[in-house]
């Protein structure tokens, strides 16, 4: 194993390096949620699998500046979806304990955990990368994100 140093905006690997990419309760952490999101899926290779933990529905703070929403799925553009499932969070606010042990989420409006799991089709979309790139909206007030 060799440990990079690098933003998740501006990875240091060439388009299609990974059969597997990971995001476990990091993208309302970023500078740039978009770009994160469209350089997760460009070292994505084709048939691989991206699996996203994500907190959705809290309010920004300092340390967490984005209040995303489950609309942060579309955002994915150049893979498909192939399950998801939403946890509520546990009053410890321990994300991963409310995922093994499968809190309900009680309403949609309150904050929860997405979890999905998307895979790469083999064949391409004919989009260029370009294309697919995703601009945030990096407001603390704003749930939602714009996706071109």
């Amino acid at each position: 194993m060799r440990y990079v140093e690098a933003g998740s905006e501006q990875l240091p690997f060439d388009t299609a390096h990974f059969d597997i990419v990971t995001t476990f309760n990091s993208l309302d952490h970023v500078e740039d949620v978009g770009a994160a999101v469209a350089e997760a899926q460009r070292v994505l290779a084709p048939g691989g699998t991206l699996l996203l933990i994500v907190e959705v529905g809290h309010k920004a703070t300092l340390t967490e500046p984005h209040s995303l929403d489950e609309t942060i799925a579309a955002c994915f553009s150049q893979v498909n979806e192939v399950s998801r499932e939403v946890f509520g969070v546990r009053d410890d606010h321990n994300l991963y304990g409310s995922i093994s042990e499968r809190k309900v989420r009680q309403k949609p409006t309150d904050p929860g955990i997405l979890c999905i799991r998307f895979e790469k089709p083999v064949a391409s979309t004919g989009k260029s990368y370009a294309q697919n790139l995703v601009k945030a909206n990096t407001s603390t007030e704003t749930q939602g994100l714009q996706c071109l």
